[in-house]
């Protein structure tokens, strides 16, 4: 299972439009910056998840961090079933 899909990716290169003189540059980005992955992106969703649904139980930061990654885990893991159909 990959846990390195890309969330977030930025694009290799970008436009710029000059309104004053009309010229269109291309320019360059060197290297890709791929942004955060989808299980952080996933854990993050589930961390708040968990916040929200229990704020009388005393979590810890590294019980929800841990609980946040197992979903996130298990739902990249589902995703992968997913697309294997």
């Amino acid at each position: 299972m990959s846990k390195n899909i890309p969330a977030y990716p930025s694009g290799e290169s970008y436009t710029t439009f000059n309104n004053a003189s009309g010229v269109t540059s291309n320019h360059s980005k060197s290297p890709l910056h791929h942004g955060m992955t989808l299980r952080d992106h996933f854990a993050g969703l589930a961390m708040q998840g968990i916040c929200a649904s229990a704020p009388n139980v005393e979590w810890t930061d590294a019980l929800i961090s841990k609980e946040a990654y197992r979903m996130a885990d298990a739902m990249i893991a589902e995703r992968v079933k997913q697309d294997d159909r």
